[in-house]
């Protein structure tokens, strides 16, 4: 079995800024101290870009359109189960200075958990939008606000003696409903930004974070609560879709202990802390005020990323931790990224689990950036009554493509794939193109803005509101995806009946 391990890379130098520079070669990967082959390298950034502008009727993967977001996403997550109803105030607050001051090449989402996880507004640069979704949202009281703890001493003034036991099991059954939860949500949020290109990061703002007890087993009196199983559906939703996880302390400052010292209630809540944030490469923010001022440094922290994958040819699939290590050829570079993954075994597929995996799949394909591809509409013609066409010219860098050497030509297969969607998103038709190429020497050589150039023609359905042209590369299952809004060339007729 042979499956993709992607992770995201951030490096920066001695000054803390990040090095921007570097190519696949200066990368070294190890799985469990084997060195791996880098099949996947893109660099992403979440600044805005200074490219010129495109000729007209031409599109492009490697030059972001007028208005288009960067490819870096952020979740905030509001987390109201697991804070105190004044600390949730205290944060929200913060959250309220920092929109005020969003850029306009951040792209946010708001996301809040109480007892079910809600998203406020999905992904925008709007500041004013994402302000008023918080302002509408006032928090929940949580089962660590007192009114919401099961009071024994009420009970016990009936004349009811409740033991330690009992007593135990009160209290860890308020417990493993926020771990329960607490993990549903985090898999909910990796499996919904997963189809999205990109870094992902998740900015969780808590009280605390009991994710540590999940892996432990609690033991009350009546019955086991075991959490290993929910533990490692989260983890491996965490490693599949790349998620780098940036905890915040709700609390603010916490008050030093007698000597001065830095005194966390909680030493389990902030090992879990740190440990969310080294496992998966980001970093945590605790004992300060300025809430706002830590999640714009989760932000930039990922100014410059580097996106890598391999194929484990040697993995055993079963179940085992596997320590990710990368290094890289560049003095005074310090490199952060996830510590490993778990090699779990496929899980038994179901028709609706098939589907599920087929659809994001599609949604990942139609939205890649990994390949450089460039589509320029050569004509457009509308003669005949409900027959549409498009003369196109595919532009790609043959270097990008994995070519072999052979007989003196350069020679591999790439798919060429057509969507059509209608005015709702949805896809009404698709067409796969195979290609051999076998190219000279002298054009495999051309610069990557010349490159190698395929003509395709495309029938345009009557409902179709945009194509999306996508370059896959066979070896690495690499692609580049381009929008062509067919509505410039042609009148869309609205797929929305009464």
């Amino acid at each position: 079995m042979t499956r993709l391990v992607q992770l995201s890379v951030v490096v920066k130098d001695n000054h803390d800024e990040p090095i921007a520079d570097l190519k696949k070669g200066d990368f070294t990967l190890f799985d469990d101290g084997k060195p791996q082959d880098i099949q996947i390298f893109s660099v992403t950034t979440n600044q805005p870009t200074s490219s010129p502008p495109l000729p007209p009727n031409t599109y492009s993967s490697r030059v972001p359109r007028p208005g288009e977001t960067p490819a870096t996403i952020t979740v905030i997550l509001l987390d109201a189960l697991n804070t105190p109803i004044a600390d949730q105030d205290f944060a929200n607050r913060r959250i309220i200075k920092f929109l005020q001051q969003l850029r306009p090449q951040d792209r946010i989402a708001l996301y809040a958990l109480g007892s079910r996880l809600r998203v406020l507004h999905d992904f925008t640069n709007d500041a004013t939008s994402l302000l008023a979704a918080l302002q509408n949202y006032k928090g929940q009281l949580s089962d660590l606000d007192s009114s919401e703890i099961p009071d024994m001493g009420n009970r016990a003034s009936l004349g009811y003696a409740f033991t330690k036991e009992e007593q135990l099991y009160e209290s860890e059954s308020v417990l493993s409903k926020r771990i329960h939860r607490t993990l549903q949500a985090i898999m909910a949020i990796a499996n919904h930004v997963g189809s999205l290109p990109g870094r992902k990061n998740l900015i969780w703002v808590s009280g605390s974070f009991p994710l540590a007890t999940g892996y432990l087993q609690l033991t009350p009196a009546h019955e086991r609560i075991l959490f290993a199983g929910e533990v490692q559906s989260a983890t491996q939703a965490i490693t599949d879709e790349a998620l780098v996880i940036y905890p915040v302390d709700a609390r603010g400052l916490i008050p030093s202990d007698i000597n001065g010292n830095f005194a966390p209630p909680d030493a389990f809540g902030f090992m879990t802390m740190l440990n969310l944030a080294a496992q998966t490469g980001g970093q945590a923010f605790f004992n300060t005020n300025d809430i706002g001022g830590a999640i714009r440094l989760a932000i930039d922290d990922s100014r410059v990323t580097y996106e890598l994958g391999f194929y484990p040819s040697t993995t055993k699939w079963d179940g085992s931790f596997h320590t990710l290590k990368v290094k890289v050829n560049r003095p005074a570079a310090h490199v952060r990224t996830r510590k490993g993954y778990l090699a779990l075994p496929e899980p038994k597929m179901t028709p609706e689990t098939r589907q599920s995996m087929v659809s994001q799949a599609t949604v990942r394909l139609l939205q890649d950036h990994g390949i450089d591809l460039t589509v320029r509409v050569d004509a457009a013609d509308s003669s005949e009554e409900n027959s549409r066409t498009l003369n196109l010219s595919l532009v790609m860098d043959p270097h990008q493509l994995g070519l072999k050497s052979q007989d003196g030509r350069w020679a591999g297969v790439v798919d060429l794939l057509f969507y059509q969607l209608d005015d709702q998103h949805r896809i009404i038709h698709s067409r796969k193109q195979p290609y051999q190429l076998n190219l000279l020497p002298a054009t495999y050589e051309r610069p990557p803005a010349e490159g190698f150039t395929l003509t395709q023609v495309v029938h345009v359905l009557p409902n179709a509101a945009q194509l999306r042209v996508i370059l896959r590369e066979n070896s690495t299952g690499l692609a580049g995806a381009v929008g062509v809004p067919l509505a410039t060339y042609f009148p869309v007729r609205s797929s929305v009946t009464n």
